[in-house]
Protein backbone atom coordinates (compact mmCIF):
# COMPACT_ATOMS: atom_id res chain seq x y z
CA UNK A 1 0.00 0.00 0.00
CA UNK A 2 1.50 3.34 -0.98
CA UNK A 3 1.55 6.21 1.51
CA UNK A 4 -1.03 8.95 0.98
CA UNK A 5 0.47 12.04 -0.63
CA UNK A 6 -1.48 15.25 -0.19
CA UNK A 7 -2.54 17.10 -3.29
CA UNK A 8 -0.68 20.37 -3.63
CA UNK A 9 -2.52 23.10 -5.48
CA UNK A 10 -0.58 25.66 -7.43
CA UNK A 11 -2.36 28.98 -7.58
CA UNK A 12 -1.48 31.29 -10.45
CA UNK A 13 -0.37 34.79 -9.61
CA UNK A 14 -2.61 37.64 -10.69
CA UNK A 15 -2.11 38.49 -14.34
CA UNK A 16 1.02 40.47 -15.02
CA UNK A 17 2.76 39.35 -11.84
CA UNK A 18 5.54 36.83 -11.48
CA UNK A 19 4.22 33.66 -9.90
CA UNK A 20 5.70 32.77 -6.51
CA UNK A 21 7.07 29.28 -5.93
CA UNK A 22 4.49 27.22 -4.05
CA UNK A 23 4.85 24.02 -2.04
CA UNK A 24 5.85 20.97 -4.01
CA UNK A 25 5.63 17.52 -2.47
CA UNK A 26 8.93 16.91 -0.75
CA UNK A 27 10.36 20.35 -1.50
CA UNK A 28 12.03 22.15 1.35
CA UNK A 29 12.27 25.47 -0.42
CA UNK A 30 8.80 25.58 -1.93
CA UNK A 31 7.09 28.44 -0.13
CA UNK A 32 9.13 31.42 -1.19
CA UNK A 33 7.26 34.48 -2.26
CA UNK A 34 9.07 36.22 -5.03
CA UNK A 35 9.40 39.98 -5.00
CA UNK A 36 9.07 41.85 -8.28
CA UNK A 37 8.86 45.56 -8.96
CA UNK A 38 5.19 45.14 -9.90
CA UNK A 39 4.53 44.66 -6.16
CA UNK A 40 5.90 48.10 -5.32
CA UNK A 41 3.67 50.45 -3.36
CA UNK A 42 5.78 53.43 -4.38
CA UNK A 43 7.34 53.88 -0.94
CA UNK A 44 10.89 52.53 -0.73
CA UNK A 45 10.74 51.81 3.02
CA UNK A 46 7.54 49.77 2.70
CA UNK A 47 8.83 47.98 -0.38
CA UNK A 48 12.00 47.05 1.52
CA UNK A 49 9.85 45.78 4.40
CA UNK A 50 7.85 43.60 2.01
CA UNK A 51 11.04 42.10 0.61
CA UNK A 52 12.23 41.40 4.16
CA UNK A 53 8.91 39.81 5.13
CA UNK A 54 9.11 37.49 2.12
CA UNK A 55 12.65 36.42 3.05
CA UNK A 56 11.86 35.87 6.73
CA UNK A 57 8.68 33.87 6.10
CA UNK A 58 10.65 31.66 3.71
CA UNK A 59 13.37 31.16 6.34
CA UNK A 60 10.74 30.33 8.96
CA UNK A 61 9.25 27.70 6.67
CA UNK A 62 12.69 26.18 6.05
CA UNK A 63 13.51 26.18 9.78
CA UNK A 64 10.25 24.40 10.53
CA UNK A 65 10.88 21.77 7.87
CA UNK A 66 14.40 21.18 9.27
CA UNK A 67 12.88 21.02 12.78
CA UNK A 68 15.15 23.80 14.02
CA UNK A 69 13.08 24.81 17.01
CA UNK A 70 15.26 27.68 18.25
CA UNK A 71 15.56 29.25 14.80
CA UNK A 72 11.82 28.87 14.14
CA UNK A 73 10.99 30.53 17.48
CA UNK A 74 13.42 33.37 16.76
CA UNK A 75 11.95 33.96 13.30
CA UNK A 76 8.37 33.78 14.53
CA UNK A 77 9.12 36.37 17.22
CA UNK A 78 10.85 38.54 14.62
CA UNK A 79 7.84 38.34 12.28
CA UNK A 80 5.39 39.28 15.03
CA UNK A 81 7.42 42.39 15.93
CA UNK A 82 8.25 43.27 12.34
CA UNK A 83 4.61 43.00 11.25
CA UNK A 84 3.62 45.56 13.88
CA UNK A 85 6.20 48.07 12.61
CA UNK A 86 5.42 47.35 8.97
CA UNK A 87 1.67 47.68 9.39
CA UNK A 88 2.10 50.96 11.27
CA UNK A 89 4.17 52.28 8.35
CA UNK A 90 1.54 51.21 5.83
CA UNK A 91 -1.26 52.68 7.91
CA UNK A 92 0.62 56.00 8.18
CA UNK A 93 1.00 56.01 4.38
CA UNK A 94 -2.73 55.37 4.00
CA UNK A 95 -3.55 58.24 6.37
CA UNK A 96 -1.11 60.60 4.61
CA UNK A 97 -2.62 59.90 1.20
CA UNK A 98 -6.27 59.65 2.27
CA UNK A 99 -6.54 56.05 1.07
CA UNK A 100 -10.28 55.25 0.83
CA UNK A 101 -9.82 51.54 1.66
CA UNK A 102 -7.74 52.22 4.80
CA UNK A 103 -10.22 50.69 7.30
CA UNK A 104 -10.54 47.46 5.30
CA UNK A 105 -6.78 47.31 4.80
CA UNK A 106 -6.18 47.73 8.55
CA UNK A 107 -8.61 44.86 9.27
CA UNK A 108 -6.54 42.68 6.94
CA UNK A 109 -3.47 43.60 8.98
CA UNK A 110 -5.21 42.49 12.16
CA UNK A 111 -6.04 39.16 10.52
CA UNK A 112 -2.34 38.61 9.83
CA UNK A 113 -1.38 39.46 13.40
CA UNK A 114 -4.00 36.96 14.56
CA UNK A 115 -2.56 34.30 12.23
CA UNK A 116 0.90 34.87 13.67
CA UNK A 117 -0.47 34.66 17.22
CA UNK A 118 -2.17 31.40 16.26
CA UNK A 119 1.10 29.98 14.94
CA UNK A 120 2.90 31.03 18.10
CA UNK A 121 0.22 29.42 20.30
CA UNK A 122 0.28 26.20 18.28
CA UNK A 123 4.07 26.10 18.43
CA UNK A 124 4.16 26.62 22.19
CA UNK A 125 1.43 24.03 22.84
CA UNK A 126 2.40 21.28 20.38
CA UNK A 127 5.85 22.09 19.03
CA UNK A 128 6.96 21.79 15.41
CA UNK A 129 4.30 19.65 13.80
CA UNK A 130 3.23 19.00 10.23
CA UNK A 131 0.01 20.83 11.06
CA UNK A 132 2.04 23.89 12.07
CA UNK A 133 3.89 23.88 8.75
CA UNK A 134 0.59 23.59 6.88
CA UNK A 135 -0.81 26.43 8.99
CA UNK A 136 2.19 28.57 8.04
CA UNK A 137 1.69 27.78 4.37
CA UNK A 138 -2.06 28.40 4.37
CA UNK A 139 -2.57 31.19 6.86
CA UNK A 140 0.66 33.18 6.71
CA UNK A 141 2.08 32.59 3.24
CA UNK A 142 -1.38 32.57 1.70
CA UNK A 143 -2.39 35.74 3.51
CA UNK A 144 0.86 37.53 2.69
CA UNK A 145 0.61 36.57 -0.95
CA UNK A 146 -2.99 37.71 -1.31
CA UNK A 147 -2.52 40.87 0.73
CA UNK A 148 0.63 42.11 -1.01
CA UNK A 149 -0.40 41.01 -4.50
CA UNK A 150 -3.84 42.58 -4.24
CA UNK A 151 -4.37 45.00 -1.35
CA UNK A 152 -0.88 46.47 -1.26
CA UNK A 153 -0.64 46.69 -5.05
CA UNK A 154 -3.93 48.65 -4.97
CA UNK A 155 -2.47 50.89 -2.25
CA UNK A 156 0.57 51.40 -4.47
CA UNK A 157 -1.57 52.51 -7.40
CA UNK A 158 -3.40 54.96 -5.11
CA UNK A 159 -0.16 56.26 -3.59
CA UNK A 160 1.48 56.88 -6.96
CA UNK A 161 -1.63 58.70 -8.20
CA UNK A 162 -1.85 60.85 -5.06
CA UNK A 163 1.85 61.69 -5.04
CA UNK A 164 2.06 62.42 -8.76
CA UNK A 165 2.75 66.06 -9.54
CA UNK A 166 -0.32 67.98 -10.64
CA UNK A 167 -0.39 68.70 -14.35
CA UNK A 168 0.74 72.20 -15.23
CA UNK A 169 -2.11 74.57 -15.91
CA UNK A 170 -2.46 76.71 -19.00
CA UNK A 171 -0.20 79.57 -19.16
Amino acid sequence: MSPHRPTVRVFPAPSGLTSPRWPRAGAEDGVALQWTSTLSVGDEAIDAQHRELFVRVDRLHDAMLRRERAEALRLLAFLRDYAVDHFEAEERLMAETGYPEAAHHAREHEAFRAALRGLQDHFEERGLTAALVLDLERRVVGWLREHVYHSDVALGRWTRRERAPAPAGPG
